[in-house]
Formats: structure tokens, sequence, C-alpha cells
């Protein structure tokens, strides 16, 4: 007899011994997955984002007094929530004041309604809403009701009330609240009309009256109009205090800044970085100021009592809920002179604050018959000519023929109302030129254009500008082949300032 017929469970044996060897390999394959997934989790801890390597802002004590001027509702708490409790904690004096009642966001009034209609009648009870809202999270951040100040301008509409709503010009109708002046009996402003002059002179008399050591506000590059207005009509203001009160740190924010916090969500573990399109703006300071873990919770919290944005938006609100919060300073440049009929080459205005995503294009490298990257704007210069102010734009490539520049340019001189200077506008496009003060077309004779390949440069006279001492500017891109693209906006002094 056989030893495999001796024993009758020898194949059964060898099979299970298969099984078990089977199982074995089942078992290290998924000890090795297991080995692969922590070690890709521990890859990623690596790569959070590193702490900015940038400056501390400066302690808050008691001495000082803050000013934070926010678009919206929500804005302040976005930008300032840690700063706001530190300032509250160290006993300095904080006024929150709001330009406009946040009643321009519809997606966002119909999701928290749950109702998919507006009218001017649920987008001022929504604007009322967003008024509570802000009162709640001022309790929360530490701050008493009588530190919150609610102005009631138009949202999506302080931007043009800067452009054209001066001195004779009509006020501006809001199409979201059917209302030509402030409608909100419980704002500031309430019956003001919607002008430039109204919006200046509330902000002149809160810098009179809360005199601040430090002002926070949004960004002149910032992609939300209301934002780049904030900032516009408190350079304003600065300038017409200049004399009387004395200067107090400007610190400016981002919030609209492209793809950015990332990633979304909460992330208390995470350093908000420098905004890839503001990084390497001339003669901007950035500085941060590090929150404690309890500063950056109660923030958070805060910003989740703004349940009417949470309610399409609470990924991206969070997201500022981080270990810092930035600022940065911009001054104010002066011009440079021309040399000849060109901007020095290293003008320290050579470039703008672009909103575009990447600050200064790359020159196109499109291959033949593959389809050329849009237009966009390159690089902006600003020079003084002596008798005319000097803009250089460079294009990504030369441009088509339907291809467009807008140029805005208002003086400022002290002298003279704001509202009475010129606010000139300068439309062109190849063989075509339109300028325009406010709503209101005028002459472009003087106006000198000259195209090289790239290179557009426009000349307008400084008398067509009101002679200014400092001028705000902004250029922007249009047309079918040029993106609309566009410089955020620069507050200019001129070296050699006119007489009377």
């Amino acid at each position: 007899m056989t030893a495999e017929a001796a024993d009758p469970n020898a194949p059964r044996a060898a099979g299970g011994g298969r099984l078990r060897a089977w199982g074995r390999i089942a078992v290290a394959a998924g000890l090795l997955v297991l080995a692969g997934l922590l070690a890709y989790a521990c890859c990623r801890q690596e790569v959070l984002p590193a702490r900015p390597e940038l400056p501390a802002l400066a302690p808050v004590t008691a001495a000082d007094r803050i000013l934070v001027l926010a678009p919206h509702e929500d804005d302040e708490t976005l930008a300032a929530g840690g700063l706001i409790q530190r300032a509250v904690a160290a006993g300095a004096a904080v006024r929150v004041v709001f330009l406009t009642y946040g009643d321009h966001n519809e997606l966002a009034f119909i999701a928290y309604r749950k109702r998919p209609w507006v009218s001017p009648t649920v987008n001022r009870n929504m604007g009322e809403l967003r008024r509570k809202e802000a009162l709640a999270v001022a309790g929360k951040l530490g701050l008493s009701r009588e530190a919150l100040v609610f102005l009631g301008y138009p949202d999506s509409g302080t931007l043009d009330i800067w452009k054209e709503r001066w001195g004779a010009a009509a006020p501006l109708r809001s199409l979201l609240t059917n209302a030509r002046s402030v409608p909100y009996r419980d704002a500031l402003a309430f019956g003001k009309p919607h002008k430039g002059e109204s919006i200046a002179a509330d902000l002149v008399a809160q810098l009179r009256d809360f005199r601040p050591t430090r002002v926070l506000v949004s960004h002149p590059a910032d992609q939300n109009p209301d934002h780049r207005a904030a900032w516009l009509f408190l350079q304003e203001a600065l300038l017409e205090t200049a004399g009387d009160l004395p200067a107090p740190d400007v610190l400016v924010y981002p919030v609209h800044a492209g793809r950015w916090p990332r990633p979304r969500g909460e992330r208390p573990d995470y350093w908000l970085a420098v905004p890839k399109r503001l990084a390497g703006t001339p003669g901007a300071v950035w500085c941060q100021l590090e929150l404690s873990p309890e500063e950056a919770r109660a923030k958070a919290e805060a910003i989740r009592m703004y349940r009417s944005q949470a309610a399409t938006e609470a990924g991206y609100l969070l997201a500022f809920a981080r270990r810092n919060e930035l600022f940065v300073r911009l001054r104010a440049a002066t011009l440079v002179a021309a040399v000849g009929a060109a901007c020095p080459p290293l003008a320290p205005q050579r470039r703008g604050l672009f909103t575009e995503e990447d600050p200064v294009p790359e020159p196109d490298g499109s291959a033949p018959g593959v389809e050329p990257e849009p237009q966009r704007l390159a690089s902006v210069a600003w020079c003084d000519a002596g008798d005319a102010l000097m803009v250089e734009v460079r294009l990504h490539r030369p441009p088509g023929d339907d291809a467009g520049l807008a140029l805005c340019a208002f003086g400022y001189r002290r002298d003279r109302p704001f509202a009475q200077m010129p606010k000139y506008r300068l439309a062109w496009s190849p063989g075509w030129l339109r300028g325009y003060d406010g709503g209101r077309s005028v002459p472009t004779r003087d106006v000198k254009v000259t195209r090289a390949r790239d290179l557009v440069t426009l000349a307008v006279p400084w008398r067509e500008l009101g002679d200014p001492e400092a001028v705000f500017v902004q250029v922007q891109g249009s047309g079918a082949s040029l993106e609309p693209s566009q410089t955020g906006w620069q507050l200019l002094e001129r070296a050699a300032r006119p007489g009377p």
C-alpha cells in the first residue's frame, strides 16, 4: 500500500495548505495597501502649507483705535475676526463701519429662504437680516452693538457710484432694492442719495469722530466691485482729512482674490498664504497676525453665524478661519517723469495690481496651427509727461482690431471739492476713441494714442483731469480678442504739484 492510500486525508491537507498560503498572501497584500495608505496620509501631512515668512503685525495696545471698513456684513469677520478679538482683549477701541447692507446675493437668499424668487422687498428684508447677523456676530467677537455702524449704500452699486454719480449726476437707482437713496431706517445714512458725495462725507465724518490709529479696508484689486470701492472712498476721505487728523496706519485685507484660500473648508491647522494674484505688487508690505487656537475657533463659530451666506458658501467662508490673518500696506506712489516719449523702463508703477490669475503673463509661445492664448494685459506703466499723464499698456500679444482698453483717471486737489473734479474715463480701440466725464461725453482731440505691436501708449493732458495733485487710476482690457483683465485701482501723486 502506498503512502497516499494509507492517508486518505492527504489530498485535502495539501489543498488546505494552498488555501493557507493564499490567505497569507492576501493578508500581506492588505498590510502593504494599509502601509501605502498610511504613507500617503503621512506625505499629505508633510505638505501642509508652511507658515508664511512674513513680519508680525505690530501688537495691539489699549491706546489703539481700530476702524474696520467692511463692504458687506461678514467681511469684517473673514478678514479680521481674530484681530478684533485681540483688540477687545487688549482694551483697544474698535469700530466696524459697513458700507452696504449686503442686499445683493440672490443665490444665497434663495438657498436660505428655500424659495426660488427674489424681489426688491425680499432683498431689503435680507439686507435687514444680514444686519441682525452682524450684530449677533459682534457679540461673539466681544464687541457691543454700539461699535457697529451701518451706512446702507447699495450692494453691488458703490463702484458705479464712484465712477459716475457725483455732482450734477442723478443718484444711482439700485435695481435690487428699487431705491435711489438709502432705504433702511436703521441705517446711519437713511434717506441719503446714492451719490459719491454722500459716501465720501459719511467716511470723513467717521474718521473725524473716531480718530482711528489703524484702519482696515478691503483690497483695491479685489474681484468684488464693492471691495474696490471701499478702498477708493476711504483713500479720498483720508486725503480730505490729511491736514486735520493724524495719519492712521492703513492695513488692506484680501477677500476675493481668485482661487484663494485653498483648500476650501475649515482647516484650523492651515496657514493663509499671500494670494498668488496679489504677490509681488511693487511697494506692498505684507504682515500677519498669528491666531491662538481659541481665537481661530471663535472666528469659525462667528463665521457660521452668518447663516444667510453660509447657505451656499460655507466652505469658502470657513477657509478664512485659519492660523493667521493677512494684511498689506499699499503706499501711494509718486509719478516719475517721462523720458522723451516713454515711461522709464524701471518705473515703480511698471506693474499694476492685476485682478487676473497670473499677474504678469508670460510671452505667447503658441505654435503654428494652435489657437493662441487669450489676449490680456501684461503690464502697465504710469508717468508724468509734463503736460500730460502718460500710460503705457503692454499687452500679452499684439491686439486685434476688435481689442480695446478703458482708462479711468480721477484727479484730486485739496483746494477743490472732489465732486467737482473730472471723473475722466477714456475708451480706446484701433480707429476709435471716446472720452467721458462721469456719464457725459467729452472731446478727445488733445488725447494722444500711439500703438506699436503689443504696446499702446495713452497721453491725457493734465488739464483734462483738473490739474490734480494726485490721481486715482485704473486700466481695463475689453473686446472679443482681449480678455476683460484689469489692474486694481492705484493712487498716484505728482512730484511737482501745480499752483492754484
